[in-house]
């Protein structure tokens, strides 16, 4: 969504309460100059669709500053989680609270919890407690999948989250679904339908053919009565059991009377533009303009993102963007890679990306590496995003200099020139060694360089310091992910393929712990002629051994100091944590990490407290 239209709109809404405050606006008022001390009222709106992008976060192909946000995790709608930038991914369905035009929260909301039943890959469709679901593989928003690569490895009884709005016909749109292992079950149940038969007298109500018994749940927001019809987020601890779920927490979908909103997903029913239902919400698009299409598409089950003010309960749009394809919301990335194996199995921002014919500006294939700062557009196809153009950006210097750890490129003694990780260096005779000389440098070499911007506003970084890192022959590749396609030799982690050899190294746990969802993080060389990762080590992580706090991983960035730097784009502090592997000398742009920890406010940005940091490679 374009949110200048939101931003003017809640800027005049802030005004008008401004004015009716001092008595302004009448006739006989006077014009009286306002204290120098008295400041605007901060400018806040909501804004709920789908991410479709990172740098910062894009909803339904819109940018939204993430620089200052905190991320909540909404399975239970009474008793929201923390969590980290890193955990929001392509797909998912968020509501993002906007101040001052940066986004101040970001909340997560899945649609589905559960076990999977019903599972029909011809139809593109399977159910979850009762609840429909279609997979999309073309539209505006394709079903992003994370721990099984199709609709066609999904069995009954696995374990999902699905995020997507509901359609016409009460299916649930998949946007992303997530497998996971078959005991994960930690998180509970959620469901969101339309509600029928209620009984306020037995505390009752049944989405689909499932009873809810809401007697012990709260009730949300508060002071918002249940009925007929409505669209609703049912959270419990426990499966249903014998056609009754127990509710713990029963979320009516309402929004803020008054709110500048930005609202994405598919008609629910359309009655005229004065009249229809998106998300729960009604909406009234009598007096906007219209993009992207024409009154005649809007029909029931059409995807759009309106935009305007909440009154006496009604979306009173300003503006309508007609969704239709891709192209509409086409995804980008940008960030710095990880998990790199090949050109056709690498990550940006936590998704899977295969480059293998894309598009270079900027830097060759040959320079696409760990800690390459990349912007990446393409489409989503399954469980990656099939790039279409890879372009080189300039990595953020904080503090005035940056630190890149990767290979020697196009070096040119002469000019006193190099390239690491497509980035342009230029050295003096005053820069610093370590490990060796500048006679020894040579393409090809693994460095550390650390640089500064140059004065004259060019692309290119001054090098004070070269520090030589052992070269190691064929070295060897490390990613996470969650298994799909489990077969006796290997699996699939999200675009990549996973053979083990028979001196494959198992860690916290054996062959036989291995099941389509779990988490594990591979070790390995990329075998070409297979187009596989042939496993060194099999790390595999049961639902059971989970760290307790905010998990957060990715390629590091921004760093500063050892107490303000980024993992997976988080900010993060690593001043106190214990190093599972690694040291604070391996915080450099071009590495991987992961750590847990806390969230705490630093000067109004929340920031990760890891009290563990591991790096991967």
């Amino acid at each position: 969504m374009n949110f200048s239209a939101l931003r003017s709109l809640t800027a005049l809404f802030s005004a008008s309460l401004l004015l009716t405050a001092c008595g302004g606006g009448g006739a006989d008022a006077p014009a009286v100059a306002p204290p120098a001390t008295v400041q605007a009222a901060p400018v806040t709106s909501l804004v709920t669709g789908t991410v479709t992008g990172f740098g910062s976060i894009f909803i339904d192909g819109q940018r939204l500053d993430d620089s200052v946000a905190s991320v909540m995790i909404e399975n239970n709608p009474a008793a929201l989680t923390g969590a980290a930038l890193s955990d929001v991914k392509l797909g998912m369905q968020v509501e993002g609270r906007v101040l001052d035009g940066k986004l101040s929260v970001l909340t997560v909301r899945p649609a589905l919890m559960g076990a999977a039943t019903a599972v029909d890959p011809v139809r593109g469709t399977f159910r979850v407690h009762g609840q429909a679901v279609r997979v999309m593989n073309s539209g505006v928003t394709p079903t992003v999948y994370d721990g099984l690569s199709g609709l066609a490895g999904l069995a009954v009884g696995d374990q999902v989250e699905v995020h997507g709005s509901m359609d016409a016909v009460r299916q649930i749109m998949a946007t992303r679904i997530e497998r996971k292992a078959r005991n994960d079950t930690a998180a509970g149940v959620r469901l969101v339908g339309l509600l029928s038969a209620l009984d306020s007298g037995g505390r009752t109500f049944k989405l689909n053919d499932l009873t809810v018994d809401y007697a012990v749940a709260a009730l949300l927001p508060a002071g918002k009565a249940l009925a007929e019809g409505q669209l609703v987020s049912v959270y419990a601890p426990l499966a249903p059991a014998n056609g009754v779920m127990v509710a713990k927490a029963v979320k009516i979908a309402a929004s803020e009377e008054g709110s500048a909103l930005g609202l994405g997903g598919r008609i629910m029913n359309y009655g005229s533009l004065a009249d229809f239902t998106v998300a729960g919400v009604k909406g009234d698009a009598s007096a906007a303009s219209i993009e992207g299409g024409s009154v005649a598409d809007l029909v029931a089950g059409q995807a759009v993102a309106i935009e305007g003010r909440v009154s006496t309960g009604v979306l009173r749009a300003l503006r309508l963007r007609v969704l239709k394809t891709a192209d509409d919301v086409k995804a980008s990335l940008s960030g710095q890679v990880s998990d790199f194996v090949a050109l056709s199995s690498l990550r940006v921002r936590g998704a899977a990306v295969d480059a293998s014919t894309a598009v270079f500006r900027g830097g060759t294939a040959a320079e696409l590496a760990n800690g390459a700062s990349v912007r990446i557009g393409g489409k989503v196809q399954g469980d990656v995003l099939k790039a279409e153009s890879v372009d080189f950006i300039a990595p953020t210097a904080v503090g005035g200099s940056i630190k890149l750890t990767g290979e020697v490129r196009d070096l040119n003694r002469s000019a006193a020139t190099l390239r690491v990780l497509a980035v342009p260096l230029k050295w003096t005779t005053t820069v610093q060694t370590l490990g060796g000389t500048l006679s020894d440098l040579g393409n090809g070499m693994r460095v550390e360089v650390t640089g500064s911007p140059a004065s004259d506003g060019s692309a290119t970084l001054n090098v004070s310091k070269i520090e030589f890192h052992p070269q190691a022959a064929n070295p060897p590749s490390t990613v996470t992910g969650r298994v799909s396609d489990l077969l006796a030799t290997g699996f699939k982690l999200p675009g990549l393929n996973v053979l083990w050899a028979r001196d494959t190294v198992f860690l916290s746990g054996v062959i036989a712990d291995l099941n389509n969802g779990i988490e594990v993080v591979v070790t390995g060389h990329w075998n070409a002629q297979l187009q596989s990762l042939v496993a060194l080590r099999i790390e595999v992580r049961r639902p059971e051994d989970k760290p307790q706090g905010v998990a957060v991983r990715g390629a590091v960035s921004d760093v500063a100091s050892k107490a303000a730097f980024r993992i997976g784009m988080q900010r993060v502090d690593a001043s106190e944590a214990v190093y599972a592997a690694g040291d604070e000398t391996d915080l450099t742009v071009g590495r991987t990490a992961e750590g847990v920890g806390t969230i705490v406010d630093v000067a109004g940005i929340k920031t990760l407290k890891l009290s563990q940091i591991r790096m991967l490679n």
